[in-house]
């Protein structure tokens, strides 16, 4: 049988780490753990097995210096306020050095109506696809139609659920609701994944929940969209809970999202 090619994947979750904050709340740290992309990649791992190779990023120089040393498939970017210029920046160099990359982005620093994301991949035309809800599941549709078409998934002759791209100038997006089971998602704790963070001191960050019944204007939950509230069993947020505590007793801070 001919060999498998394993995707080789990038996640990043980018934070400014060059200089020391003020808000050093965690053994000197400033920055929490990358859960976001960590999701991603445990779900992925859990769905694909040994057919994707992933790695997270958090510290921008760590990201750089892997990209000399590898040959990439896929690199993907949450996407927050205080990250956008960050992600430009070494997007903007990634898809000029490395042109045959798929390159993501995800997060709620986007405006979520049509126009808004059109606008956004016109202005930030290094980005091939956005995902901009709950990214999970449409992350999975993308790695498939990549292992079977490469770049050319989102050519706009197949529609990927949850994500948004330009075909031929114009936007294609098949949006998706956001009222799936997340029981079904494997903890990026339980995992292993977030580990190697840990261990460097990042806060731990504990979700109990998505979505929110409440339209606060000031908040990213606060969308008609996200408005279903779907729990994660308690007995796995009790189970992550004690991965760390026994694991990295010495974290003097814990996030509760």
């Amino acid at each position: 049988n001919p060999k498998i090619k394993i995707m080789k994947i990038f996640l990043c979750d980018l934070v400014h780490s060059q200089i020391d904050g003020t808000n050093q709340i965690s053994g000197g740290q400033d920055f929490v753990v990358p859960l976001n992309v960590a999701s991603l990649a445990a779900y992925a791992k859990d769905q694909l097995k040994n057919s994707v190779e992933i790695s997270i990023f958090k510290y921008p120089q760590d990201l750089l210096d892997e990209l000399s040393r590898n040959t990439l498939d896929i690199v993907g970017f949450s996407s927050y306020i205080w990250n956008e210029d960050l992600n430009s920046k070494i997007g903007s160099f990634i898809r000029k050095k490395y042109p045959d990359v798929l390159i993501l982005m995800g997060g709620p620093s986007i405006r979520d109506d049509d126009a808004g994301i059109e606008g956004f991949l016109r202005q930030n035309m290094y980005v091939d696809i956005y995902i901009p809800f709950e990214g999970e599941r449409p992350f999975l549709e993308i790695l498939n139609a990549f292992a079977t078409r490469g770049k050319t998934c989102c050519d706009g002759n197949t529609s990927l659920p949850g994500c948004a791209y330009l075909v031929r100038d114009e936007l294609a997006y098949l949006k998706s609701a956001q009222d799936g089971n997340v029981e079904d998602f494997s903890s990026p704790y339980l995992t292993g994944i977030l580990d190697e963070f840990l261990h460097k001191g990042l806060i731990p960050l504990f979700e109990t929940n998505r979505g929110c019944p409440f339209l606060c204007t000031f908040c990213a939950w606060g969308n008609v969209d996200l408005n279903k509230v779907r729990k994660f069993p308690i007995d796995r947020v009790y189970a992550e809970m004690n991965y760390v505590a026994q694991n990295f007793p010495n974290m003097p801070a814990w996030i509760i999202a």
